[in-house]
């Protein structure tokens, strides 16, 4: 099973991503303005895209 992470911020966007096998270790993220997630499987990679394209449409808004 596909597994992936993202490292989010406080507003919610990616700003890190790839193969659960290479996350950063969580004591890495400090502050609180960052956080770890981790994504499985097919709906895990279309809850990703979705963020991304959220991310995306607030972008061209602009």
């Amino acid at each position: 099973m596909d597994r992936l992470f993202a490292v989010l911020n406080t507003a919610g966007n990616i700003v890190a991503r790839g193969p659960a096998e290479c996350a950063p270790d969580a004591s890495l993220i400090k502050g609180g303005q960052y956080r770890l997630k981790f994504f499985e499987g097919e709906k895990g990679r279309a809850d990703m895209e979705a963020i991304i394209e959220k991310q995306r449409r607030k972008v061209m808004k602009t």
